[in-house]
């Protein structure tokens, strides 16, 4: 039989761990990135075929050039990357994280494919963590003169 000491205690407990996630989420979750251009490359595509090569190479900066580096092609593709620190799986100390953007778009601007990824995501499968971001018709206007954004 529960008593109203320990049910009391139980409430601060749950209310003490949901404190604890919502302090450990926004610290990495909530923070403004600001994506910076890595390179442009013209005459260039995204090689879509190396993302299956994720779970063999493991996590790491070394996926910039060997995952998602650009090869020829008929279009202009951008790479940004935001760097901040969050919350590792593997530790519980802060460690640094990379997000990677890549965009490809057509002749006149249009963006045609575009991913994000965390070159340091490191729970298996590794491809979980890419996601293909919907863009609909959207037109760079400046070619991200300016060299860099925030999400």
């Amino acid at each position: 039989m529960m008593t109203v000491k320990s049910a009391r205690f139980k409430n601060v407990i749950c209310l003490l761990s949901l404190l604890a996630a919502i302090t450990l989420s926004t610290n990495c979750y909530s923070q403004i990135k600001v994506y910076r251009l890595v390179d442009k490359s013209e005459q260039a595509d995204i090689d879509r075929s190396k993302f299956n090569q994720l779970n063999t190479l493991g996590a790491g900066y070394h996926l910039l050039n060997e995952v998602f580096k650009p090869v020829k092609g008929n279009y202009t593709v951008y790479r940004f990357i935001a760097k901040y620190k969050g919350h590792s799986h593997r530790t519980s100390k802060m460690e640094v994280f990379h997000d990677l953007i890549i965009l490809k778009t057509n002749i006149t601007g249009t963006i045609l494919d575009a991913y994000q990824y965390t070159l340091e995501w490191g729970e298996v499968p590794l491809i979980y963590d890419l996601f293909t971001l919907t863009v609909n018709g959207l037109k760079l206007h400046n070619e991200f003169r300016d060299s860099c954004f925030q999400i």
